[in-house]
């Protein structure tokens, strides 16, 4: 989302924090569901310009021979 103007070529900051982090287990084995938020600014204490969010999702390494099965 933007919230103001990114002038070009302007320095800036981006600070990600961990919101959440949900470890759940499946068909396809264990994972982690994270929530990242991303604040983008102009400088270290200038107002935010462009914040976001992201849904990641960890899994385990696939173990043993070949690919892992798909459903």
């Amino acid at each position: 989302q933007f919230e103001g103007i990114v002038e070009p070529g302007a320095r800036l900051v981006r600070r990600s924090r961990l919101v959440s982090a949900v470890p759940k287990s499946g068909r396809s084995g264990h994972m982690v569901f994270c929530t990242v938020a991303h604040e983008i600014r102009a400088t270290s204490g200038g107002p935010v310009l462009i914040s976001e969010q992201q849904d990641i999702v960890y899994r385990e390494a696939h173990q043993g021979p070949g690919l892992a099965p798909r459903p």
